[in-house]
Protein backbone atom coordinates (compact mmCIF):
# COMPACT_ATOMS: atom_id res chain seq x y z
CA UNK A 1 0.00 0.00 0.00
CA UNK A 2 1.61 3.22 -0.51
CA UNK A 3 1.57 5.93 1.62
CA UNK A 4 0.01 9.11 0.65
CA UNK A 5 1.57 12.61 1.60
CA UNK A 6 -1.47 14.97 2.03
CA UNK A 7 -1.09 18.67 2.65
CA UNK A 8 -4.63 19.70 3.09
CA UNK A 9 -6.25 23.15 4.04
CA UNK A 10 -10.08 23.33 4.16
CA UNK A 11 -12.10 26.15 3.90
CA UNK A 12 -15.83 26.57 4.17
CA UNK A 13 -18.10 29.13 2.86
CA UNK A 14 -21.71 28.33 3.87
CA UNK A 15 -24.03 29.94 1.51
CA UNK A 16 -26.70 30.06 4.12
CA UNK A 17 -27.20 33.33 5.71
CA UNK A 18 -27.76 33.35 9.41
CA UNK A 19 -26.93 29.83 9.31
CA UNK A 20 -26.50 27.47 11.91
CA UNK A 21 -24.33 25.16 12.47
CA UNK A 22 -23.03 23.70 9.21
CA UNK A 23 -24.93 21.92 7.50
CA UNK A 24 -22.71 20.03 4.91
CA UNK A 25 -19.48 19.06 6.34
CA UNK A 26 -16.66 18.11 3.31
CA UNK A 27 -15.05 14.47 4.83
CA UNK A 28 -11.46 13.23 3.23
CA UNK A 29 -10.85 9.33 3.22
CA UNK A 30 -7.40 8.35 2.43
CA UNK A 31 -7.74 4.73 0.38
CA UNK A 32 -4.67 2.24 -0.78
CA UNK A 33 -3.70 4.65 -4.28
CA UNK A 34 -6.65 7.74 -3.67
CA UNK A 35 -8.47 10.05 -1.66
CA UNK A 36 -12.20 10.28 -1.72
CA UNK A 37 -13.39 13.63 -1.27
CA UNK A 38 -17.25 13.27 0.55
CA UNK A 39 -19.97 15.33 1.28
CA UNK A 40 -21.93 14.46 4.22
CA UNK A 41 -25.36 16.06 4.49
CA UNK A 42 -26.58 16.49 8.33
CA UNK A 43 -29.49 18.47 7.46
CA UNK A 44 -33.01 17.65 7.28
CA UNK A 45 -33.23 18.44 3.39
CA UNK A 46 -31.36 18.24 0.13
CA UNK A 47 -28.72 20.49 -0.33
CA UNK A 48 -26.70 21.57 -3.43
CA UNK A 49 -22.42 21.29 -2.92
CA UNK A 50 -20.29 23.04 -4.73
CA UNK A 51 -16.76 22.47 -4.37
CA UNK A 52 -13.64 23.81 -5.18
CA UNK A 53 -10.28 22.71 -4.66
CA UNK A 54 -6.99 23.71 -5.37
CA UNK A 55 -4.54 20.16 -6.35
CA UNK A 56 -0.59 19.80 -6.74
CA UNK A 57 0.10 16.42 -7.67
CA UNK A 58 -3.54 14.87 -8.61
CA UNK A 59 -5.33 13.40 -10.84
CA UNK A 60 -9.06 13.76 -10.87
CA UNK A 61 -9.80 17.41 -10.46
CA UNK A 62 -10.30 19.89 -13.36
CA UNK A 63 -13.13 22.40 -12.39
CA UNK A 64 -15.50 23.00 -9.80
CA UNK A 65 -17.69 20.13 -8.72
CA UNK A 66 -21.58 20.64 -8.04
CA UNK A 67 -23.98 17.71 -6.51
CA UNK A 68 -27.11 17.68 -5.35
CA UNK A 69 -26.65 15.52 -1.85
CA UNK A 70 -29.99 14.05 -0.45
CA UNK A 71 -31.08 14.76 3.41
CA UNK A 72 -28.88 13.07 5.62
CA UNK A 73 -26.50 11.49 3.36
CA UNK A 74 -22.93 11.25 1.87
CA UNK A 75 -22.29 11.32 -1.60
CA UNK A 76 -18.93 11.56 -3.12
CA UNK A 77 -17.68 14.60 -4.59
CA UNK A 78 -14.15 13.10 -6.63
CA UNK A 79 -11.33 11.11 -6.31
CA UNK A 80 -8.88 12.20 -6.56
CA UNK A 81 -5.28 9.78 -7.26
CA UNK A 82 -1.82 11.32 -6.08
CA UNK A 83 0.95 11.21 -8.75
CA UNK A 84 3.80 8.51 -7.77
CA UNK A 85 6.20 9.94 -5.79
CA UNK A 86 5.49 13.51 -5.23
CA UNK A 87 4.33 15.46 -2.41
CA UNK A 88 0.84 15.76 -3.04
CA UNK A 89 -1.18 18.96 -1.88
CA UNK A 90 -4.61 20.43 -2.04
CA UNK A 91 -6.80 23.25 -0.51
CA UNK A 92 -10.43 23.23 -1.09
CA UNK A 93 -13.50 25.84 -0.45
CA UNK A 94 -17.30 24.44 -0.64
CA UNK A 95 -20.56 26.41 -0.87
CA UNK A 96 -24.13 24.98 -0.33
CA UNK A 97 -27.60 25.81 -0.83
CA UNK A 98 -30.72 24.14 0.40
CA UNK A 99 -32.52 22.31 -2.87
CA UNK A 100 -35.09 20.46 -1.38
CA UNK A 101 -37.08 17.83 -2.89
CA UNK A 102 -40.62 17.95 -4.07
CA UNK A 103 -41.19 15.92 -1.55
CA UNK A 104 -39.68 17.97 1.01
CA UNK A 105 -41.33 21.00 -0.11
CA UNK A 106 -44.58 19.42 0.46
CA UNK A 107 -43.89 17.82 4.08
CA UNK A 108 -42.48 21.27 5.11
CA UNK A 109 -45.41 22.67 3.74
CA UNK A 110 -47.53 20.80 5.31
CA UNK A 111 -45.54 21.30 9.09
CA UNK A 112 -46.01 24.94 8.60
CA UNK A 113 -49.68 24.96 7.63
CA UNK A 114 -50.17 23.50 11.49
CA UNK A 115 -48.33 25.79 12.69
CA UNK A 116 -50.73 29.00 11.29
CA UNK A 117 -53.07 30.39 14.10
CA UNK A 118 -55.89 31.68 12.23
CA UNK A 119 -56.88 33.47 15.47
CA UNK A 120 -55.10 35.57 17.80
CA UNK A 121 -56.05 33.33 21.06
CA UNK A 122 -53.85 33.06 23.92
CA UNK A 123 -50.24 34.04 22.47
CA UNK A 124 -48.91 34.81 25.90
CA UNK A 125 -46.86 31.52 26.20
CA UNK A 126 -44.65 29.60 24.24
CA UNK A 127 -42.90 30.65 21.01
CA UNK A 128 -44.93 33.03 18.68
CA UNK A 129 -43.57 34.21 15.08
CA UNK A 130 -45.34 37.37 13.42
CA UNK A 131 -43.83 36.51 9.81
CA UNK A 132 -44.46 37.77 6.62
CA UNK A 133 -44.77 35.72 2.93
CA UNK A 134 -41.43 36.13 0.77
CA UNK A 135 -39.02 36.87 4.06
CA UNK A 136 -35.77 34.64 3.80
CA UNK A 137 -35.26 35.22 7.60
CA UNK A 138 -38.37 34.01 8.66
CA UNK A 139 -38.04 30.50 6.08
CA UNK A 140 -34.93 30.38 8.46
CA UNK A 141 -36.19 30.79 11.61
CA UNK A 142 -38.96 28.00 10.51
CA UNK A 143 -36.65 26.12 9.04
CA UNK A 144 -34.31 26.01 11.78
CA UNK A 145 -37.31 25.09 14.77
CA UNK A 146 -38.75 22.23 12.30
CA UNK A 147 -35.10 21.10 12.51
CA UNK A 148 -34.51 21.37 15.81
CA UNK A 149 -37.91 19.67 16.91
CA UNK A 150 -38.55 23.29 18.86
CA UNK A 151 -42.11 23.71 19.46
CA UNK A 152 -43.56 27.29 18.06
CA UNK A 153 -46.91 29.02 16.63
CA UNK A 154 -46.75 31.66 13.99
CA UNK A 155 -49.18 34.31 13.03
CA UNK A 156 -48.87 35.43 9.42
CA UNK A 157 -49.09 39.43 8.70
CA UNK A 158 -48.52 39.72 5.73
CA UNK A 159 -52.58 40.25 4.11
CA UNK A 160 -53.80 40.34 7.59
CA UNK A 161 -54.70 43.65 9.07
CA UNK A 162 -56.23 42.40 12.42
CA UNK A 163 -52.36 40.26 13.38
CA UNK A 164 -50.46 42.94 11.59
CA UNK A 165 -52.48 45.47 14.10
CA UNK A 166 -52.48 43.13 16.87
CA UNK A 167 -47.86 42.88 16.43
CA UNK A 168 -47.79 46.71 16.18
CA UNK A 169 -49.99 47.09 19.35
CA UNK A 170 -47.53 44.69 21.25
CA UNK A 171 -44.45 46.51 19.48
CA UNK A 172 -45.39 50.50 19.85
CA UNK A 173 -46.49 49.44 23.58
CA UNK A 174 -43.23 49.33 24.49
CA UNK A 175 -41.71 51.94 21.45
CA UNK A 176 -44.19 54.36 20.66
CA UNK A 177 -42.27 55.93 18.09
CA UNK A 178 -40.82 52.90 16.17
CA UNK A 179 -42.45 52.08 12.46
CA UNK A 180 -40.42 50.10 10.92
CA UNK A 181 -39.35 46.28 11.95
CA UNK A 182 -37.05 43.96 10.00
CA UNK A 183 -38.69 40.21 10.52
CA UNK A 184 -39.49 38.02 12.06
CA UNK A 185 -40.82 39.28 14.97
CA UNK A 186 -40.67 36.42 18.09
CA UNK A 187 -43.01 36.99 20.72
CA UNK A 188 -41.99 34.42 23.54
CA UNK A 189 -43.53 33.97 26.69
CA UNK A 190 -44.69 37.44 26.68
CA UNK A 191 -41.64 39.37 25.16
CA UNK A 192 -40.96 40.87 22.53
CA UNK A 193 -37.68 40.51 20.31
CA UNK A 194 -37.50 42.16 16.32
CA UNK A 195 -34.89 43.73 14.52
CA UNK A 196 -33.15 40.57 15.11
CA UNK A 197 -29.19 41.39 14.28
CA UNK A 198 -27.49 37.99 14.62
CA UNK A 199 -30.65 35.60 14.08
CA UNK A 200 -28.21 32.65 13.82
CA UNK A 201 -27.42 33.18 18.03
CA UNK A 202 -30.85 33.87 18.55
CA UNK A 203 -32.39 30.81 17.20
CA UNK A 204 -29.63 28.49 18.47
CA UNK A 205 -31.20 29.88 22.21
CA UNK A 206 -34.69 28.44 21.33
CA UNK A 207 -33.39 25.00 21.86
CA UNK A 208 -34.83 25.08 25.41
CA UNK A 209 -38.43 24.83 23.44
CA UNK A 210 -37.62 21.43 22.03
CA UNK A 211 -40.14 19.31 21.98
CA UNK A 212 -38.95 16.29 24.20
Amino acid sequence: MKRLILNIVALCSASLLWGQEYDVIIDLQPQANAVAVRAINISNVQQEVTLTMKVKNYRGYSRPITKLVKAKDTLEMVRLTPLPNKRSEMSYTYQYLPKPTNEEIAAQDKLLEQKKLEVLGDIDEGIVLFYKDGCPRCSFATTYMLDNDIDFKMLDVTDDEEKNRAMWKLINAEKPELREVIFPVFLIDGELSYSIEDLKGFTSELDIFRIR
